[in-house]
């Protein structure tokens, strides 16, 4: 990122990747944070609170395919960002609580602010991944520019949402994008083989 771009930054937890962005974009562009965990959007208020300066939106809500509301489970463990809209993905004694939560699609916020200029979205949100990026559909059909994506993908979770992988690399394929792995963008990865929760870098291709 450089200064003047957006950045999006899904299941921002405390904030911690949102803030490096801030200071990486500076005040002509802009990061939008979601995060539907009350506690922590409440530290991404007062982060914004500090940074008045900055363009720095933030909003308590989950993102997926269908709008409308939905839960959380919310774990107990030291892991704050474990958190996860897929039912059944988290063990039941590891559940602190189940939170409802508001459920918005990313491409109709991105026509909602006018966003442009947009560099990077980052899409951590514990299993419910492709969902967030099928809410993305009417943005890849009707806007040029491609953002790289970072995306952490969960294959376990797959199955209890009714999806399968290969319809993500399809999904992708559709909209141009390759996936490369995050600690080094020149090395292709094969989706399908993932066995575990992996961060992936999805590249726009020409």
């Amino acid at each position: 990122m450089k200064k003047g771009d957006t950045f999006i930054d899904v299941g921002a937890n405390i904030g911690y990747l949102s803030t490096i962005a801030l200071g990486l974009i500076g005040k002509r562009g802009s990061v939008h944070s979601f995060e539907p965990v009350l506690e922590y959007f409440l530290r991404l208020k007062d982060i914004a609170f500090l940074n008045k300066g900055y363009n720095f939106i933030v909003n308590n809500c989950a993102l997926g395919e269908i709008e409308g509301i939905g839960k959380i489970a919310v774990t107990n463990l030291q892991n704050i960002g474990w958190n996860t809209m897929v039912p059944g993905f988290m063990p039941s004694q590891t559940i602190r609580q189940m939170q409802e939560v508001t459920i918005c699609r990313l491409d109709s916020y991105i026509k909602e602010k006018a966003l442009s200029n947009i560099a990077l979205i980052k899409i951590d949100a514990e299993g419910f991944e492709f969902a967030i990026l099928k809410g993305l559909r009417k943005y890849f059909e009707t806007s040029k520019n491609r953002p790289k994506i970072i995306c952490e993908i969960a294959p376990s979770a797959y199955s209890l949402l009714g999806y399968r992988l290969k319809e993500l690399v399809q999904y992708m394929d559709e909209f141009k994008y390759s996936a490369f792995q995050l600690s080094n963008p020149k090395k292709r990865i094969d989706v399908l083989e993932l066995q575990s929760t992996t961060n992936v870098l999805f590249l726009p291709q020409q």
